[in-house]
């Protein structure tokens, strides 16, 4: 995995715009709400509403990552254990969803009520795939008023924007799960069920070694992708060199070759429902909204013996 040098926090310099107001931030995400299309804000939107009272910043960045949250964050952002703190520990599928009591109960730890706007972010080169579980999590249980930060803590950085040293310990909220939105997720009978379904769509987020089974890619001894099922690697969906995703005509052109239809259902997938969530956060972007995460992705399915694998392309 590529990853972000320590060098990048010195000393930085704000470059913020002019802020909006509280009630601005809640009308435009009211409007976003009604669409698919606003999944990602830009670290612009974020230094001009930073201060905004109804903000929620959170840090989800990778186990990986080469620096740590208390080296240095954006100004109030609290972190989140995307992993283990992320996770049920009770479910025998590792890094399962929490359930919804404990999701609230994380939530409000963070210092997030339902009407609080939460922009997520990660750091390294992953481009938002860590903060996409995060994003996918809220929507799942009902909060659309989330973004996701376009090249997170990198691009913030590189930009010459404040970094935080230190731990932010916010103020608990109250968070009530008051919806779960099923169709953005998907078990493991479903996934049995489209994998012979020519209408479903299943795409494997994770690197193409992964799909062919060149690469044991969750360690259990079972390699390759589930049958039927394409791949598009969730680092297709971005700039090579800035890591923030595609414009919008080259992410159309990424995806064109799955031959997509407005309101077809696609399954996502990948180890463990991480990669899945940014290919399915990009599918929103990009207007396809019948887009569910397989939650138990590979860790889950190969796991039963009994459930087939495929090798090649």
């Amino acid at each position: 995995m590529r990853l972000l040098s320590a060098c990048l926090f010195g000393t930085l310099i704000w470059v913020g715009a002019a802020g909006s107001t509280d009630d601005e931030i809640g009308e435009t995400s009211a409007r976003s709400a009604q669409s698919n299309w606003d999944v990602f804000v830009t670290t612009e939107w974020l230094a001009s509403n930073l201060n905004s009272p109804s903000l929620r910043v959170v840090d989800a960045r990778s186990p990986y990552s080469t620096t740590g949250y208390s080296d240095g964050h954006i100004p109030g952002a609290a972190y989140v254990d995307i992993w283990y703190g992320f996770s049920d520990p009770n479910n025998p599928v590792p890094l399962e969803i929490l359930p919804p009591g404990p999701f609230a109960d994380l939530m409000g730890s963070l210092g997030i009520d339902n009407h609080a706007m939460v922009v997520v972010y990660d750091t390294d080169y992953d481009g938002g795939t860590w903060a996409a579980r995060f994003w996918w999590a809220l929507q799942y249980y009902g909060h659309k008023n989330v973004r996701i930060l376009d090249g997170g803590l990198r691009k913030w950085a590189l930009e010459g924007r404040p970094v935080q040293a230190g731990v932010v310990q916010p103020a608990a909220k109250v968070f009530q799960v008051k919806a779960v939105r099923d169709e953005l997720i998907a078990n493991l009978e479903q996934v049995k069920l489209a994998m012979n379904d020519p209408a479903v769509v299943l795409v494997n987020a994770l690197w193409p070694t992964c799909h062919t089974g060149e690469w044991d890619c969750v360690g259990l001894g079972r390699t390759g992708h589930i049958p039927n099922s394409v791949n598009l690697p969730f680092l297709a969906n971005l700039d090579p060199t800035t890591f923030t995703i595609l414009a919008r005509p080259q992410l159309e052109a990424v995806w064109a070759p799955l031959n997509l239809t407005r309101g077809q259902q696609v399954i996502t997938y990948c180890g463990a429902g991480y990669a899945a969530a940014f290919d399915l956060a990009i599918l929103h972007h990009l207007g396809h909204p019948n887009v569910a995460v397989y939650d138990g992705s590979l860790l889950e399915w190969v796991s039963h013996p009994e459930l087939p694998l495929e090798t090649g392309p």
